[in-house]
């Protein structure tokens, strides 16, 4: 296995197909009967419960379908013989099916004779005493020469060549008439044949193929396939099984008509020649091979006429007792196959990295030549790679080669460095597995099998953002030493799915690799595959095209080396032919198609019946038109065609049960003859597949092996012949396969209707109905007890990944929206298996087919939901929390509520699940273009000149580069050394520079995201280094920044130094608020924070002071508008527009908008940011259009651009809106903006009913309905803590006791705190106890008796800030925790101290298990512990994210336990809430929020609400399993009346109990 994944391609990987293949071996008569049940009734059970397994199971059968067309050829036996072969090669478990009776069946001689042999065998004829001049005469007029075959043979001609009607249905007396002179004719030759043997002197394993029984040579194969060998088949009772069937005296049933098909008859009398030979296999040969897994019947009755009768009870007996044995035996085969499979089958690395080596091996199978261009790639290969290079790119035309050449060098460099050495090497074909298929797929298999070489800890835990698994990807990479060098191979770049960006390349190193890393890429050069333009940007050295092949060299080399190794030859006019259409299209494609077309030719054949087309396409049509020919144009275009329109390609039992519902093909094929059952006869497909031979490949898909073309240039010929883009023929030939995956027909009757000319024939009704037989197609292969949803294999992959391309090409847009993209077990398994951005790109099918019939409402639902799924985390454990969270909102389409009762119903999410109440995330909007989250504040950002990328300077020291296309995160840069706040573009988009509030400045190449250069500022001035803003001047090599010093500073890039500064004003410590250049360069205007604002010109070689102005207030922004030579500038109230071209600021207008940050403006809008996280949208005239509550933190910066504008906020967002709203884009009627406050939710805590929340800003609480996850009201108090009394009647804050039910106010005065801090009160009711910063002694734990309304003296202290208090549920226990790294467990009511928890660092959150076994405690840095409280034992130290230890802004600051005591819950600044098992401190659940999770409490029902920094409010529940939905979500209105709330204030002189 490690052989395997450190890159010898060479190894035995042991891996296995996943298939149970088993060869049915009879003769063609006398087990009809046991064919026919075991194909209907155990076939369809086996391949269901083979798929449980993560198997597939097919039986081959070639004793049906056979009709006299396909005798015509005599290649029916060889065929058989290929298919047992085949069986016994793939064939994980039982293999092998003998159903041998008492008839030893048909003996055909063969139909290829060795020259020497046969003219020997001929030669002793003529010798003969006996007369056998017909014999002769018969054998020389059948028999034909043929040299091209090597050794030379004597070949049987097709029966048609002498008896042209033969098989031809369409003349029955005249096809009669040829089918008996022809039997009448191979008798004679048979029986001359044998007596030969004999005359000749042939050694009796000479004389066996003129002797032996199809049957016998498939046992002979089956059981011993090296028929040589001298060892027995070690595993042969596992993958052999024999049903013996014994008719009791049968020898006297002979007379009887029916005998004939259950023993060997000749002229009424028992074959004794025939007996003898079977009883030889039956008693000799199959004993010698060691087989003993025999099952044996005997039948003790005959049926009259019949032999075998299923109507008679003994009969019917032994057939169930068959079927039933089959079923066990197979059943139990594919168990043994899969529990031995099993530790290989589900490392994905292992089976990645297999099946690529075996797709290599294969290709090098067939290489000839080119061997100038393999020592081109070695040769890079031996570079030294010490100081990094450049990959090596093979590039060149479709069918040049390429993929070969790239197999060969790797399979060469394996053999010299990855076999015993310590290099690692990677290969990829991208596109043959659906691991390399899509760039995270790609990404993510290949980094886990760098780590796992290098032994990196957790290799399997990959990133699942793309920006981040790309940046993860480059680091692996590096992880290459001088002594263990990494060598990757990836072939086919163009085939990657384009989603993503994934033909960008953005994910390759460049300039140069890493240190000891070799890449070798290859990729087809035309501009609409994207890649070789990017490439050819990327690097300078080592391309190499893929030129044609030489005719003088490489062509004759490889049209010797094609005939050596199939053993042919050609003739010298021949050869000649090959070579001058080769010379017209020297490709390898087009050589290899020429060459596998001259199988056909014979040395008799004249010339001029020896063409070639001229190029690949016409050739690869003209062996579609011979397949046409010679199988029915119907069956052919239906076959190819099927294949063709899917997405990846179908299995061998996919397309024959899909083929086996289509009634035009079936009632072609059973037009004259009815089968046993209405399904495709498997040899037709198997002979059809046999000829298309490496044409067709096969591609990993899960565990099924799906046949796919094995080139670009069938895919184009099939498309264009069987199924044109969007023509009417590919709708219906994708609509079947979708019936298929939908399992339309899984376990029912199909009706037909048979032709007149059938009904005629058969005595069939006009109308009739069957079951094809056809596998089941479930979401899942096992019952929903036996899911494991950490298990991928037991998902229906092919399902997954077939459905929705097939409906959408079908334009069954209504399916696809209901089934797949708003069915949330489809989108979760899918996620699963194959990530967020496959799930995406399946939404996007609906943009490109009419949707013109669907329901606005399902359009929309779909809309929303890829919206939602688009803003989400790519963890697919979080879809269910996610979806709920941003479309529990919508009202009024049935299709979301449906997608949200599913969640609830699902029994194939994780257990536990977070599912949302309510609506508490951003909902999608077509108006908010992109919503752009981070894990900190960002206060800066910068749009490139193309509109297609953002770049986000973040607080947590990185940059965010972001899609602006498809909003999908591009790249991560950093870590700077501070804070990163300033970031801009180059003027031509090329490069990209961001900086720290320190100085440090980083440029990065955009096209790679490679760092170019990092840099301190140098400046002589004070507080240079507090960079705001930066610019680049029009000479690309200037930057100008914006920084605390009143300066601006012209930085010179290549030598990192300031070159020139410019003051704004006398004030040296100010800071600049406000910097644009011109869109010419020769301009730049710039305001300070006391509202000073500059325009320099650039003359005479100098920038001068043109004009200055003050605007009266502190200036907080200001920019050029588009290209003229206005300006706009906002103070902390108003947007101000001046005019600059007279030489002197001239005001144009202004507006008062109140409490702003920034500004921005083009030709079209103005655009204002504000304190309050409202955005101000104006025209050009300063004309207020429309303000959007954009976000719910300050707005540092804005940006319009066109109708678009962006936005960041130090809510942690950049946000992108329409400019205006147009009316197709409101929401307003469809979905519900979340009920929030309008800051940090400083308080929540919840009864069985209700939860609460509160927000020290406001002067409400808000009241949620746990049932409908809405706000019922606001009730009108005042607090900044809260917590419910333990009966849940009373509410508990600042404002002192509130009676929920009856709205009764008991007024009291808790303790004060600057910030809000928690509160707990004691089971009794009587006590509160409450922490926060800024009280009196924020040591102490606050007490207050509500009884009394006063403080009561507190023994619950720390030595530093108390952060957190809590109640046990028991109400016996107090603990508390805080800055002094201690977690501290008191008695209640005595306050003495029970316990010291030392927790090493200040803590900042703490909750005790409702069982009062277990304290969470989270300390700063992020780690989250489990303490015993019996033994003070830490159960497990769980770290809620991996960060600097001591980055406290990333701060785990709320926790609970569920109501069980099962699950803790912990939630921090990184917006995450994650549930951890307590039992074994694994991480179970998590789900992502729009805030830091500041508050967070279990309700008193077992719910839990949490409040999030911004002010959102989530209600969520623990689901496990399926769970019925709760009832509709009621609208989340923020706008209940609160003024018909009133409270009664109960008299403070009385006592007031609320226990």
């Amino acid at each position: 296995m490690e052989a395997v994944v450190k890159g010898d391609v060479t190894a035995q990987d042991g891996l296995g197909s996943a298939q149970v293949r088993a060869f049915i071996s009879s003769t063609f008569t006398d087990t009809v009967h046991e064919r026919n049940e075991i194909l209907l009734k155990v076939v369809p059970k086996v391949r269901a419960f083979a798929k449980t397994k993560g198997y597939d199971f097919s039986p081959a059968t070639m004793r049906w379908g056979v009709t006299k067309a396909h005798a015509n050829n005599h290649s029916h036996a060889e065929l058989c013989i290929k298919e047992v072969k085949q069986c016994m090669k793939l064939s994980e478990g039982i293999a092998f099916i003998s159903l041998l009776g008492q008839k030893f069946g048909f003996q055909p001689f063969p139909s290829n004779i060795e020259q020497g042999e046969f003219e020997k065998l001929v030669d002793a004829l003529r010798q003969s005493d006996q007369d056998e001049a017909s014999a002769i005469e018969q054998l020389e007029r059948w028999f034909e020469l043929d040299t091209n075959k090597q050794p030379a043979k004597y070949v049987l001609r097709p029966i048609t060549d002498l008896h042209p009607a033969y098989g031809d249905d369409s003349r029955p007396d005249e096809a009669r008439a040829a089918s008996g002179a022809w039997w009448g004719e191979f008798d004679v030759m048979q029986k001359a044949l044998r007596r030969a043997c004999v005359l000749a002197g042939l050694p009796e394993d000479e004389q066996i193929k003129y002797l032996q029984s199809v049957t016998e040579d498939e046992t002979r194969v089956g059981l011993k396939p090296d028929a040589n060998a001298t060892v027995l088949v070690p595993d042969i009772n596992e993958r052999v099984v024999w049903f013996k069937r014994t008719i009791a005296n049968i020898e006297d049933k002979v007379g009887d008509p029916a005998a004939f098909n259950f023993v060997d008859v000749v002229d009424g009398q028992l074959d004794e020649g025939s007996q003898k030979r079977l009883n030889s296999v039956k008693d000799e040969f199959i004993p010698s091979t060691g087989l003993t897994n025999i099952t044996e019947y005997t039948l003790s009755t005959w049926s009259p006429d019949k032999g075998v009768d299923p109507s008679l009870p003994e009969h019917r007996q032994y057939l169930d007792k068959l079927t039933a044995d089959a079923e066990a035996a197979l059943k139990a085969s594919i168990t043994k196959a899969a529990e031995k499979a099993t530790a290989l089958r589900f490392d994905t690395t292992f089976v990645e990295a297999a099946t690529q080596a075996r797709f290599c091996r294969e290709r090098v199978e067939t290489f000839y030549g080119r061997e100038e261009l393999v020592a081109k790639v070695t040769g890079y290969l031996e570079q030294d790679a010490s100081d990094g290079v450049e990959p090596f790119v093979l590039y060149g035309r479709s069918g040049s080669g390429k993929t070969s050449i790239l197999a060969k060098a790797a399979h060469e460099a394996s053999a010299k460095y990855a076999k015993g050495g310590q290099h690692q090497l990677i290969l990829r074909f991208i596109g043959t597995t659906s691991g390399s298929t899509t760039i995270v797929q790609l990404l993510q298999l290949i980094c886990k099998q760098i780590r796992r070489h290098y032994g990196e800890p957790n290799p399997d835990a990959v990133k699942e953002e793309l920006a981040e698994l790309i940046q993860d990807f480059k680091t692996c990479l590096e992880l290459a030493t001088a002594e263990k060098p990494l060598m990757l191979f990836l072939d086919s770049l163009d085939q990657l799915s384009p989603e993503g960006g994934a033909r960008q390349l953005r994910w390759l190193p460049a300039p140069t690799l890493p240190p000891h890393v070799h890449m070798v890429l290859s990729t087809l050069p035309e501009a609409k595959y994207e890649c070789f333009p990017r490439l050819d940007a990327m690097y300078s050295v080592n391309f190499v095209e893929v030129v044609p092949l030489n005719m003088e060299t490489d062509v004759p080399r490889i049209i010797t080396s094609w005939c050596t190794a199939n053993g042919r030859s050609l003739t010298d006019e021949q050869r000649s032919i090959v070579l001058a259409a080769c010379k017209a299209c020297p490709y390898p494609l087009y050589v290899r198609m020429a060459l596998d077309e001259t199988r056909g030719w014979k040395s008799t054949t004249p010339p001029d019946e020896c063409s070639l087309k001229p190029d690949i396409q016409s050739i690869i049509d003209n062996l579609f038109e011979q397949l046409e020919v010679a199988h029915g144009k119907r069956f052919i275009s239906a076959a190819l065609g099927y294949i063709t329109v899917t997405y990846r390609g179908l299995s061998d039992t996919e397309l024959e049960d899909i083929l086996s519902c289509n009634e035009e093909v079936l009632e072609r094929i059973f037009e004259y003859w009815l089968p046993p059952q209405r399904r495709i006869p498997p040899l037709l497909w198997a002979r059809v597949r046999d000829i298309l031979g490496g044409f067709l490949v096969e591609r990993g898909s899960g565990s099924t092996r799906v046949l796919s073309w094995h080139h670009r240039q069938f895919v184009e010929v099939a498309r264009r012949r069987y199924c044109p883009e969007g023509s009417a023929t590919a709708k219906q030939l994708a609509s079947d396969v979708a019936d298929h995956f939908l399992g339309k027909w899984a376990g029912k009757k199909k009706p037909f209707s048979p032709s007149p000319d059938q009904q005629k024939r058969f005595g069939l009704p006009a109308h009739d109905e069957a079951d094809r037989l056809v596998t089941p197609q479930p979401l899942v292969h096992v019952s929903d007890d036996e899911f494991n949803w950490r298990e991928h294999s037991q998902a229906n992959i092919r399902k997954l990944e077939e459905l929705p391309h097939v409906l959408a090409v079908s334009n069954r847009i209504t399916e696809l929206v209901e089934l797949c993209l708003c069915n949330f077990d489809f989108l979760l398994l899918k996620m699963r298996c194959f990530g967020k951005v496959a799930v995406l790109s399946d939404f996007e099918l609906i943009s490109k087919h009419d949707t013109s019939g669907c329901d606005p409402h399902l359009l929309r639902a779909a809309t929303l939901t890829g919206l939602s799924i688009r803003l989400a985390p790519a963890d697919p454990e979080q879809l269910a929390s996610q979806i709920t969270g941003r479309l529990n909102g919508a009202r009024a389409n049935t299709y979301i509520d449906k997608l949200i009762a599913q969640i609830w119903a699902s029994p194939y999410t994780a257990n536990p699940t977070i599912v949302c109440l309510n609506a508490c995330m951003d909902p999608p909007s077509a108006s908010k273009r992109h919503v752009f989250g981070h894990p900190d504040k960002v206060r800066n950002f910068a749009i490139n000149p193309t509109e297609t990328l953002a770049a986000v300077a973040c607080d947590d020291r990185k940059t965010y580069v972001w899609s602006l296309e498809d909003g999908e995160q591009v790249a991560i840069l950093g870590p700077h050394d501070w804070m990163c706040r300033a970031v801009c573009f180059t003027q031509q988009g090329d490069r990209l520079i961001t900086s720290s509030w320190s100085g440090q400045i980083k440029i990065w190449d955009v096209e790679t995201w490679q760092e170019l250069k990092d840099f301190m500022l140098k400046s002589e001035e004070r507080n240079a280094d507090f960079i705001e803003r930066l610019c680049m001047a029009e000479d690309g090599k200037t930057l100008l920044s914006a920084a605390h010093d009143n300066r601006i500073h012209f930085i010179d890039l290549d030598e990192g130094e300031v070159k020139q500064s410019l003051e704004l004003s006398g004030a040296s410590e100010c800071t600049v608020k406000g910097l644009d250049v011109h869109a010419k360069g020769h301009k730049i205007v710039a305001a300070n924070e006391r509202g000073t604002m500059v325009l320099f010109k650039f003359t005479n070689n100098m920038w001068t002071r043109a004009c200055t102005t003050d605007i009266g207030h502190g200036a907080s922004g200001c920019c050029f508008v588009a290209d003229t030579d206005d300006v706009v500038v906002c103070d902390d109230s108003d947007v101000f527009r001046f005019k600059t071209s007279g030489g002197k600021f001239e005001q144009v207008w202004s507006t008062t908008l109140g409490k702003l940050l920034s500004v921005h403006a083009d030709e079209q809008f103005v655009c204002a940011s504000s304190h309050t996280g409202v955005l101000h949208v104006l025209d050009s005239r300063g004309k207020r259009l429309r303000q959007i509550e954009s976000h719910t933190e300050w707005i540092d910066n804005c940006r319009v651009i066109g109708d678009n504008i962006y936005s960041c906020s130090q809510d942690r967002t950049v946000r992108a809106f329409k400019a205006i709203e147009s009316e197709g884009d409101q929401d307003s009627d469809e979905l519900d903006p979340p009920a929030m406050h309008s800051k940090d939710v400083s308080a929540v805590t919840g009864n069985n009913e209700y939860a609460f929340s509160c927000c020290g800003s406001d002067s409400f609480i808000l009241q949620w309905d746990l049932a409908t996850g809405s706000v019922v009201r606001r009730l009108p108090l005042d607090s900044s803590e809260l917590t419910i009394s333990a009966d849940g009647r009373f509410l508990v804050g600042s404002f002192g006791t509130f009676e929920i039910a009856t709205d009764t106010l008991q007024q009291g005065s808790l303790a004060r705190s600057t910030y809000s801090g928690t509160i707990a009160h004691s089971l009794d009711g009587r006590y509160v106890l409450k922490t926060g910063i800024g009280m009196s002694d924020d040591t102490r734990v606050s007490i207050t008796d509500l009884q009394t309304n006063r403080s009561v003296n507190s023994k619950l202290k720390h030595d530093k800030l108390i952060r957190a208090v809590v109640m046990s549920t028991d109400g016996t226990r107090v603990a508390t925790v805080g800055d002094d790294g201690e977690a501290k467990i008191w008695s209640w009511p005595e306050q003495q101290l029970v316990k010291t928890v030392s927790l090493f660092r200040p803590a900042l959150t703490t909750a005790i298990s409702p069982d009062g076994t277990m304290m969470i405690a989270a300390i700063k840095g992020g780690l989250v512990y489990i303490i015993d409280l019996k033994s003070d034992r830490r159960l497990n130290d769980l770290e809620h994210f991996k960060a600097d230890r001591d980055n406290y802004a990333r701060l785990v600051i709320s926790s609970t336990f569920s109501k069980d005591s099962r699950y803790a819950l912990s939630g921090g600044r990184d917006r995450i809430v994650k549930v951890w098992d307590t039992q074994n401190g694994d991480c179970v659940a998590q789900a992502t929020f729009e805030g830091g999770v500041d508050k967070m409490e279990r309700t008193l029902d077992g719910a839990f609400v949490a409040g999030t920094q911004g002010g959102y409010v989530a209600l969520f529940r623990l689901k496990g399993g399926k769970q019925t939905a709760p009832p509709k979500f009621a609208r989340s209105n923020l706008d209940v009346d609160t003024t018909n709330i009133t409270y009664t204030v109960a008299d403070t002189s009385c006592c007031c109990s609320i226990a």
